[in-house]
């Protein structure tokens, strides 16, 4: 078990004592990092991460409550903005749409 599934299980068990915010959150991702002595601070995504694989072990149960503490954004998905990449294929258009603003 690695250290982020070992912060993910601290804060399921916090949680379980008393509902976390993400201030919380905050503070005991701040801790961890100086108990541990790392460089830096464990991301969201890490963590989101490392909650998964626990999840998939059948380690842990899954928690609707831990994955919205994690959320990278909660607050943009919240107002509706939600960015999504559409990939497509490097063809030219055949320029046949009938709603196509570039007629030929």
């Amino acid at each position: 078990m690695d250290l982020y599934q070992k912060l993910i299980l601290d804060i399921i068990e916090l949680n379980t004592k008393q509902k976390l915010n993400i201030e919380d959150l905050k503070a005991i991702k701040r801790d961890f990092a100086k108990e541990n002595k790392l460089s830096d601070i464990p991301t969201n995504i890490k963590l989101i991460r490392a909650y998964q694989q626990l999840v998939q072990a059948s380690h842990i149960p899954k928690s609707v409550e831990i994955e919205n503490l994690l959320k990278k954004r909660a607050i943009r998905s919240q107002s509706g903005i939600v960015a999504v990449q559409v990939l497509t294929k490097p063809y030219m258009c055949p320029g046949k749409c009938i709603f196509c603003p570039s007629e030929k």
